[in-house]
């Protein structure tokens, strides 16, 4: 059933549009729009590990052009790992990292949303520490 709806609403085939805008569009498969509104994968229940592995592997994704961010990403990720690994971590400076962790992956998370979703996650594994 193709045909020209107007509305308010986001494109999600590779541009993000932040607010509203108006958009004139042919819908030419509604499981396009499907398949764009899945809920994003849940991390409930992951460890730190799994959830550093999954970061990583996100890193290696990042456009070209973000090679500054993804290092600095990076070194937060390394950050948080080595001060996990310790014999007695401090769970505020395991906080405090995961917040910056955080707060970086914003940075990307127009290009790459996974990465503020997972890191998202792993600051949620130290909350209220």
């Amino acid at each position: 059933m193709a045909g020209k709806q107007e509305g308010v609403g986001e494109v999600n085939k590779g541009i993000r549009l932040s607010g509203q805008a108006r958009i004139n569009a042919t819908v030419v498969q509604v499981g396009d729009y499907a398949s764009a509104s899945a809920a994003p994968p849940s991390h409930e229940g992951a460890g730190l590990e799994d959830l550093l592995s999954e970061l990583r592997t996100s890193l290696t994704q990042l456009p070209a052009g973000l090679e500054d961010h993804r290092r600095l990403l990076e070194a937060r990720t390394d950050e948080l790992e080595a001060q996990s690994q310790k014999d007695e971590p401090v769970r505020s400076l395991l906080a405090v990292s995961a917040n910056g962790l955080v707060e970086t992956a914003k940075t990307v998370a127009d290009v790459a949303p996974g990465i503020l979703t997972v890191a998202a996650a792993i600051a949620k594994l130290f909350a209220g520490a």
